[in-house]
């Protein structure tokens, strides 16, 4: 695990027992040393992989990333300017990505929409629409170019050490 999650992980577990200065200062002093956004307020799994400490990235305050992904540097993952969606009840303006996504360096994932399982999103890709499960996206705006079988033994994305 890198510094940054590391400190995500810290900053996020004093939000939720409610101590309010401490996770602004952290997310500041990230802001500082890493060049990233992380604000405590979103939900990033522990076994999420930032590629180059997390180096300009940038993420929306509610948004949620899935275990076992990959987000590499560069990447933005906000809203759309007040741009707001109704599921399963409960509205959001923000993405929520799933589990074993790779983002390549550069990508853009925008608005509320979301990210399936098993989705790799191609370096500077901007993301609008909705990404099914177990595909491969790229392009502005990003289109599903291949499909990942369930049962490939090759879908691992967990290479590299960040």
């Amino acid at each position: 695990m890198n510094a940054i999650m590391k400190s995500y992980l810290f900053a996020r577990k004093l939000h939720m027992r409610r101590i309010p200065v401490i996770p602004n200062l952290i997310t500041i002093c990230n802001r500082i040393l890493f060049s990233c956004d992380i604000p405590p307020t979103s939900e990033i799994h522990p076994t999420t992989k930032l590629g180059h400490n997390g180096l300009g990235l940038v993420i929306h305050p509610n948004s949620a990333i899935g275990e076992n992904s990959v987000i590499m540097q560069q990447v933005t993952i906000g809203g759309n300017h007040g741009k707001m969606r109704v599921q399963d009840g409960r509205e959001f303006g923000h993405p929520i990505i799933g589990k074993n996504v790779f983002v390549g360096a550069g990508a853009k994932i925008v608005g509320p929409i979301f990210i399936g399982d098993n989705v790799i999103i191609g370096a500077n890709s901007v993301v609008t629409k909705d990404c099914i499960s177990n595909g491969v996206y790229a392009g502005i705006p990003a289109k599903r170019l291949k499909d990942i079988p369930d049962q490939d033994p090759n879908n691992n994305l967990h290479y590299g050490n960040f």
